[in-house]
């Protein structure tokens, strides 16, 4: 995962660092349970023990490339799916599609193509760690409730969680979702952010007629350092000192802006059948060989 650098301290430092351990789980409010309306769980996969992935076929798969590792196989609903080819971009963008030897999965999402996400709600689902439940909320200056503790330092836990838009920014030279971890007393039901373990997690929106897609792979969220240096493995709502509040960002690699290359991706690996169906996205009608879930 990549992230961007925060110390304990007031003062922010714009550094992203490449932890080969990967990126991001989804990190809740206490109390706040999981949305019930989201994607099928059966779209969102574990690579290797430090990433994730977003079916977007019957045989396959999209994740990030920044983790680094190259598994034979992947799992998916407890059940584990050989690898085969793996497709990257020219551009080199962090992202990659990876065909499912022998798969003919029954649930996927399409790709977002429209280029209108920002302000846009999204659903958040991804495996790795998340609040930690045995540790109180982190608090601050003059009692200042600021944030969490990771939990479990795997990506064996699936969970899921709401956000929003606020912007299309940049990152490395490509386009990012940015989202913000908004405080437990003006967040949305189910506000979540992203912690170790998810890079590749996915970021979903639904179209009017009830359909889900796939905007984003989720690539960066701030990382915080105490002012000695070492890494603190948490997530944070507010500033921890007097100073004004600042939330976590978390960015996810803007998939319509990639829409061309996954689809001419997708043509190149054989999509069993059913193969071709014809569906409405908010970028016109056109032809996939995949369907909605």
């Amino acid at each position: 995962m990549r992230y961007v650098r925060y110390f304990q301290s007031t003062s922010l430092y714009l550094i992203l660092v490449c932890v080969i351990s990967s990126s991001n789980a989804i990190v809740l409010h206490p109390d706040s349970g999981q949305p019930t309306e989201k994607p099928a769980d059966a779209v969102i996969g574990r690579w290797d023990s430090n990433a994730s992935f977003v079916v977007i076929a019957p045989n396959a798969i999209i994740t990030t490339r920044h983790q680094k590792t190259t598994p034979s196989s992947v799992e998916i609903n407890n059940t584990n799916y050989s690898l085969g080819e793996i497709y990257t971009t020219t551009d080199n963008s962090d992202i990659q599609i990876a065909e499912l030897v022998g798969a003919n999965l029954a649930n996927y999402v399409p790709v977002y193509t429209a280029s209108d996400e920002e302000n846009k709600q999204i659903i958040l689902g991804g495996y790795g760690r998340g609040r930690d439940p045995d540790k109180d909320t982190l608090t601050g200056f003059q009692g200042k409730e600021y944030g969490y503790e990771w939990g479990s330092d795997n990506n064996e836990t699936l969970l899921w969680g709401t956000n929003t838009i606020d912007e299309i920014g940049e990152l490395n030279g490509h386009k990012q979702l940015v989202t913000d971890f908004d405080g437990p007393d003006v967040s949305r039901q189910y506000e979540a952010s992203i912690a170790d373990y998810d890079s590749g997690s996915g970021w979903f929106m639904k179209n009017d007629s009830g359909e889900w897609y796939l905007a984003g792979l989720s690539y960066a969220t701030t990382l915080h350092y105490d002012d000695d240096g070492n890494r603190l493995y948490q997530s944070w709502f507010d500033s921890s000192g007097p100073g004004p509040s600042t939330q976590d960002l978390n960015y996810a690699h803007r998939l319509s802006d990639h829409g061309d290359w996954i689809d001419d991706t997708l043509e190149t690996i054989a999509i069993p059948e059913p193969a071709t169906v014809l569906i409405f996205t908010l970028g016109g009608w056109f032809a996939l060989r995949r369907r909605t879930i």
